[in-house]
């Protein structure tokens, strides 16, 4: 077991791994079965048309062949041989077609110098190291947020006219009076606070009675409000 932080990070890892497995690579096995049944499905029917576009000249063999040794006059064998023929080769075509998926499903499954399986490998390494890069950043985020509120609560806590700006920052545009309950001070005071604020940029009026004071930024944010 390793620190808090270490666990935590794995933690958090394990839980990206397995959103990323299941972006990416959830449905690996059914791509991997389309594909072999396409494929199973392409060579049996190249097998059949090719043995089919034999089957008459390995008939013809044949039976050129059993002529030769009853030396002629075997017409009647002929025909039975050739049913015979017709029935064998046809059962044989059915076999190998049967066979031609067992085949390719294993060697796609099984195979570990496959190039599918190769592709699967290389996902599920890319699939790791971007749930550890991932990781990185949600922790990074989080411990930024955290320094980021305790610079807020510390600010704030010191200087009354930065806890008037939080609290326009969260609770939205407000009056002198409202501000004034919200930090226990007279009414005049909170409005040096807010004419304060509004000499920097932090704050600005709105049009219409009575005034209110809308946030627009503060010492720990980046970007202004886009509220209107």
């Amino acid at each position: 077991m390793g620190s808090p932080e270490e666990d935590l990070f794995n933690e958090i890892k394990e839980e990206v791994e397995k959103e990323l497995r299941q972006k990416y690579l959830g449905d690996i096995d059914k791509l991997r079965r389309e594909f072999a049944s396409e494929l199973s499905g392409a060579l049996s029917r190249k097998l059949v048309e090719h043995m089919n576009l034999r089957r008459e000249g390995y008939k013809s063999m044949l039976l050129n062949g059993i002529n030769i040794l009853v030396g002629g006059g075997g017409d009647g064998l002929e025909e039975e041989v050739s049913m015979l023929f017709d029935d064998v080769f046809s059962s044989m075509l059915t076999d190998l077609a049967k066979l031609i998926p067992e085949v390719v499903e294993g060697k796609l499954k099984w195979s570990g110098g496959d190039a599918f399986d190769e592709i699967v490998r290389r996902m599920e390494e890319l699939v790791e190291k971007a749930a550890e890069l991932e990781t990185r950043k949600r922790m990074g985020a989080a411990m930024e947020s955290g320094l980021v509120q305790r610079l807020i609560n510390e600010l704030t806590r010191r200087d009354k006219a930065l806890r008037a700006l939080r609290y326009l920052e969260v609770q939205g545009p407000k009056t002198s009076v409202e501000v004034a309950n919200f930090l226990g001070v007279a009414d005049p005071t909170a409005r040096d606070y807010l004419k304060r604020l509004e000499a920097v940029g932090y704050v600005k009026r709105l049009v219409g009675r009575p005034v209110r004071f809308k946030f627009v930024r503060a010492p720990w944010t980046l970007e202004e409000s886009g509220e209107g």
